[in-house]
């Protein structure tokens, strides 16, 4: 691993606390053993200032040790922070964003038809437990407008239309017209006494996501239901409101809150599954990076208490890995070796919320860590692979990121859309913003030109 502030940053993070907790265990049971050789306070000070002793003086390093760390830590980090993408690497990420989200969220990052609504400012991520549900409305369904709003034939009258197809009649008769969750608004640091990013949620059904899914699509141009291009000049403004500021209460349309969650090898490469060609609704045989899965009811609410759950986004992150792993059936349990024998749980950080341009959808990428190669992984769980789900695996390098990045669109049918900014915001997790720019500059220039 190359040695730079930005790796340097993210390894303090990650020893920090296991040092102060080294340090306070120590000192403390130096400081009980002394309490009983004392017969005063006095006393206890003296000896405690006392470097003679070899206990008491470790004590007293690991405390000044402990203190280096974290100085050294926000001094780094914030420094980090303050690292923005330069005008060349954004000249370059707007060639390759689409045309619909150029104009939108100028501070964020994008490329292809995604693009970031909030990010992480620290080296290591969110951890999981800052995302806390806010709100949530389960006693309402999403409701089209009955009359031509903002949106034409994005009404009611449409949607009913839509629900006399074929497609809904079937999945009303297999009783696939499940339970989705709509994020309506997210708000990072909404408190700055709590500096938790807040989601509100409401309720809505698979039906009619598809028919807003099927409105706003923008990238199948073979399935493109909007038949009055002037129509898209409307969706853009609608996309617009996604990236004003949240204090101006942005309100989201219809989507189904979805967790991209890239699975990292322990030598930092990105594992890619291939999606299995029967998922038709979701871009078959093409590469993603590396789980994508909804939100369900259960990970974030707890029906038999009527409370919300705490740390919805770890417990979400472990459905996922069972539902399209098939790694553990205890989930929920407090105790889950198979789990933890395969992935360092501690890893799990959030990197950004999205925004999915091509149906307008909006997700959390996040990153979680192997703790063991990926072929001894595949090797242990020859049979594992929901077939329905993924059919096999990948890993790329930085290096292969870049050129995955930099030849959109021409391979843009072997990528799920939202591959490519899943790997950009892997690529920044693992390098920071000056050599994810310096990075990509380079590998640009290097191209063939026509």
């Amino acid at each position: 691993m190359k040695i730079t502030l930005w790796n340097i940053g993210k390894s303090l993070n990650r020893w920090k606390s296991k040092v102060l907790g080294l340090s306070i265990a120590y000192s403390s049971g130096v400081v009980i053993n002394l309490i009983t050789e004392a017969k005063t306070i006095p006393d206890l000070v003296g000896i405690c200032g006392s470097l003679n002793r070899p206990a008491i003086l470790l004590m007293w390093i690991f405390l000044v040790f402990t203190i280096i760390i974290y100085l050294a830590a926000d001094l780094i980090n914030s420094y980090n922070k303050k690292q923005t993408p330069s005008a060349v690497f954004r000249k370059i990420m707007m060639a390759y964003t689409a045309p619909e989200l150029r104009e939108y969220g100028r501070n964020e990052l994008s490329w292809g038809y995604n693009k970031n609504i909030h990010r992480s400012k620290e080296p290591g991520g969110w951890l999981p437990e800052a995302f806390s549900i806010n709100s949530y409305v389960d006693n309402s369904e999403y409701q089209f407008p009955i009359t031509e709003g903002e949106l034409p034939g994005y009404t009611k009258k449409q949607y009913l239309e839509f629900l006399k197809s074929e497609t809904a009649r079937t999945c009303i008769e297999k009783d696939n017209n499940q339970e989705r969750f709509a994020a309506v608004s997210i708000e990072p640091n909404f408190n700055r006494n709590n500096r938790k990013v807040a989601i509100n949620l409401m309720k809505t059904h698979w039906l009619p996501l598809q028919f807003s899914w099927d409105y706003f699509r923008l990238l199948d141009l073979k399935n493109d239901p909007i038949e009055d291009k002037s129509n898209k000049e409307a969706i853009c403004r609608s996309i617009e409101r996604v990236f004003m500021d949240a204090t101006l209460s942005n309100q989201y349309q219809i989507n189904s809150f979805c967790l991209h969650l890239i699975i990292e090898t322990p030598d930092g490469k990105a594992v890619l599954s291939r999606i299995s060609r029967n998922k038709q609704n979701d871009y078959p045989s093409t590469w993603a990076a590396t789980l994508g899965e909804q939100l369900e009811l259960k990970d974030f609410y707890n029906e038999s208490t009527s409370t919300l759950r705490h740390n919805f986004v770890l417990n979400w992150t472990k459905r996922a890995l069972l539902e399209e792993l098939r790694i553990d059936p205890n989930v929920y349990a407090d105790d889950i070796p198979e789990l933890e024998e395969y992935f360092d749980m501690q890893s799990l950080r959030v990197l950004s919320v999205d925004f999915e341009g091509d149906i307008y959808n909006i997700a959390l990428t996040a990153v979680l860590r192997l703790k063991m190669d990926i072929e001894s992984f595949i090797a242990n769980r020859s049979n594992w692979i929901d077939q329905e789900e993924l059919t096999e695996f990948k890993v790329c390098d930085l290096a292969d990121i870049r050129n995955i990045l930099l030849h959109y669109p021409s391979n843009s049918h072997d990528f799920h859309p939202s591959t490519y900014l899943r790997l950009l915001m892997f690529h920044l997790y693992k390098t920071g913003s000056h050599e994810l720019c310096n990075s990509i500059c380079k590998d640009f220039k290097q191209l063939p030109r026509s």
